[in-house]
């Protein structure tokens, strides 16, 4: 069977510029279908953020230590991470519609269903209309809503809660019996409201209610220009375990090194903190620093300052030198230290 496609009386040029045109809207159908694999892939390869305190000892320049992000992926490119190391999510609220097996009047005021009294409602009047009854828990409501008996034209209109609005949810002229599909927010007790411009007797029936349904916190990468969505709520927040228990010290090699160490010290919001941790006599400095071990709120915002490994002063004493400055507002346990021995 020929797979040539054959269009009768249609002139040969026109057939080839379908053709052509057909061959280029696949080409950028490819194209786009590429594009959104390519960002699934990206959002699947990304997994969770972990976070820790880097302190990077850099002989005799200056590092900056912060909440450093890490992320763990399978293969693709990696993402990037907010150098602070904060988790930036969204979370919100949705709503679900969950019908009645049957529909359910709640309101009738030819027999009293759902008023104090039977009756017409006079021209004005806002009636207050219970759903408790049909769809506990519910936000909102869906129906049918029917006006009768009515001696002039006029209109109903169906709200939450508060002063009529300036809108109508079903229009009737004289003697008219008329239904109209309506669905509307409820107040926080259930209800709803509606107003009747002139007097007419009126018939509500649930079919449905519409509940709330909470929705799960989701990452987003804002470096990648991702964003929350009109009814979510960004947040951010850290994920640090507590500070684990310090581990023995084990005693020094004959001649291998040591980590000499300071007692832990508050380095206060907004100052800078320096300290020099000695080394034995004779012994080499290989190098030091310094380390956050009890932390604040965090993000870190800390940069350190370090001296060369060596000799410090006269007469000569081995050691290494450190200085923090904090630039937050928030106050951090430091932990000083050099490493020294006796190695070549």
């Amino acid at each position: 069977m020929s797979n040539d496609v054959h269009v009768t009386g249609a002139p040969q040029e026109d057939v080839h510029k379908l053709a052509a045109l057909v061959a280029e809207q696949a080409d950028q159908l490819a194209l786009m279908q590429a594009q959104l694999s390519r960002t699934l892939k990206q959002r699947v390869d990304r997994s969770r953020w972990l976070r820790a305190l880097a302190l990077v000892a850099t002989a005799g320049t200056f590092a900056f230590a912060a909440s450093a992000s890490a992320a763990a992926k399978t293969n693709g490119p990696a993402p990037s991470i907010p150098a602070s190391g904060v988790f930036t999510a969204c979370y919100g609220t949705k709503t679900t519609v969950k019908f009645l097996t049957t529909p359910l009047r709640i309101l009738d005021t030819r027999n009293g269903t759902g008023v104090t009294s039977a009756g017409a409602r006079p021209a004005g009047t806002t009636t207050i209309v219970s759903t408790s009854s049909a769809i506990p828990g519910a936000i909102g409501v869906i129906g049918n809503i029917t006006v009768t008996g009515v001696g002039s034209p006029g209109f109903l209109t169906v709200f939450p809660s508060g002063g009529a609005p300036n809108a109508s949810t079903i229009d009737f002229d004289t003697g008219w019996t008329i239904a109209n599909h309506v669905q509307s927010g409820l107040s926080g007790d259930g209800t709803f409201r509606i107003y009747n411009l002139v007097s007419a007797d009126i018939v509500f029936d649930v079919t449905a209610g519409i509940y709330p349904v909470s929705k799960g916190l989701r990452l987003i990468d804002t470096s990648l220009g991702e964003t929350c969505a009109a009814d979510e709520t960004q947040t951010t927040w850290n994920q640090t375990g507590p500070q684990g228990s310090q581990g023995i010290q084990g005693s020094p090699g004959v001649s291998g090194w040591h980590i000499a160490e300071t007692a832990n010290t508050t380095l206060n919001a907004g100052a800078r903190l320096g300290h020099f941790v000695q080394c034995g006599a004779g012994e080499k400095v290989f190098g030091g620093g310094a380390q956050v071990v009890g932390e604040g709120a965090g993000p870190f915002n800390l940069a350190i300052a370090e001296s060369a490994p060596g000799t410090v002063g006269n007469p000569t004493v081995y050691g290494w030198y450190t200085s923090i400055g904090n630039f937050e507002n928030v106050n951090h346990t430091i932990h000083f230290y050099a490493v020294c021995g006796n190695a070549n």
